[in-house]
């Protein structure tokens, strides 16, 4: 049975346009977490990891880092990558927007 961050998670993919940009975001953890979000997605504080991805590479991206997840983040903390449209990302300044970006660019280059 999903849960509600679940369907609420697949309507967001499915509102999104073909040619439209996604992202890739940490949901859950601990308390403490939450002072580090950079973005909100519908109601909820998150990180977001990587942007500026087709849907098919967020889809990748984000298989891939919930693999890295341990059994007590994903049960515990129920913590989990999603992906989401750019445009239902509200960030919480312009300043991160771009700092994300820079340190994207960054790794690109590595």
């Amino acid at each position: 049975m999903k849960s509600l961050s679940e369907y609420i998670g697949d309507a967001l993919i499915e509102e999104g346009a073909a040619d439209e940009m996604y992202v890739v975001y940490l949901e859950g953890g601990s308390i403490g977490d939450s002072k580090h979000c950079n973005a909100r997605v519908g109601s909820k504080h998150v990180n977001v990891y990587k942007m500026n991805l087709t849907k098919e590479e967020a889809m990748k991206e984000r298989k891939d880092y919930n693999k890295l997840l341990s059994p007590g983040e994903k049960k515990y903390y129920r913590m989990k990558y999603c992906i989401a449209p750019e445009s239902k990302v509200k960030w919480d300044s312009e300043e991160k927007r771009e700092e994300l970006l820079k340190k994207q660019e960054e790794r690109n280059n590595y």
